[in-house]
């Protein structure tokens, strides 16, 4: 199978909110995907801890 939205409304509502076409945001989200894609998000997120250091001083 042919990965494709759910709910194919809602894939019609969100190319048009973006400003293009559902083929074009079909392709973008479906198609050259390497695995692991939807996990890097996380690694370059930094904690609160890395925010103000040296501010207390």
């Amino acid at each position: 199978g042919r990965k494709q939205f759910a709910r194919h409304e809602w894939a019609q509502k969100a190319a048009y909110l973006l400003g293009c076409t559902l083929e074009e945001l079909s392709s973008a989200i479906f198609k050259h995907q390497p695995k692991g894609t939807l996990q890097r998000s996380t690694s370059f997120r930094q904690g609160p801890d890395d925010v103000g250091t040296g501010d207390n001083s």
